[in-house]
């Protein structure tokens, strides 16, 4: 099997369709980033409303302002496909599950394995002027009737607006999950906003 170098990888595109909503994967210099569009009535897709915001020169290299996957695959299954996704920054593992819901929606389930005390963990997404109506709107994936992340927080970045989602304290250590040796998880669904 070719082994394929961040330097020299296909700049093919990789998708996933809701009917609704499309999350279309490119890749840039060393890892997959995303970008989220509503579906136009005939199916075909619409702008980006939403991109995983670019690093900016400020950022940690070891704790990215969105997971830095370097693997994406599609996984067919019984009723769906699903793309999976992995990478590694620093020395802490992440994992990602995106899933189409039937709904319309789309699911991002998220992991990190930490090997150091936590820095920096959550998704980051830069607005789409272009983007254009029906919008999208990004929520809380609830899991036994817990929000799965606690907070998204606006901030205004030097290329438009930002959306960061910030995971929930992890309950699966004393710690709170802030410790190496930890597993942390957050997760959200990407709908199409409701008029006004």
């Amino acid at each position: 099997m070719l082994k394929l170098s961040a330097s020299n990888r296909p700049k093919r595109l990789m998708s996933l369709s809701s009917g609704l909503i499309e999350v279309v994967f490119h890749w840039q210099i060393d890892r997959w980033i995303h970008s989220l569009h509503a579906c136009q009535p005939d199916g075909s897709r619409g702008p980006a409303c939403w991109l995983t915001a670019p690093p900016r020169p400020d950022d940690d290299p070891q704790w990215p302002s969105s997971p830095p996957l370097v693997e994406l695959a599609d996984v067919h299954g019984p009723q769906s496909t699903a793309l999976v996704g992995v990478g590694r920054a620093g020395t802490s593992h992440y994992s990602a599950s995106i899933t189409s819901q039937p709904d319309g929606g789309i699911c991002f389930e998220i992991a990190c394995r930490l090997r150091a005390d936590r820095g920096w963990l959550g998704s980051t997404y830069l607005a789409c002027p272009e983007g254009g109506q029906p919008r999208l709107t990004i929520e809380p994936l609830v899991s036994d009737g817990r929000q799965a992340f606690t907070d998204t927080k606006t901030a205004l970045g030097q290329d438009g607006p930002l959306l960061q989602i910030v995971p929930a304290a992890a309950d699966d250590d004393s710690a709170g999950g802030t410790h190496k040796g930890s597993t942390i998880q957050w997760g959200y669904r990407v709908v199409v906003s409701m008029p006004d």
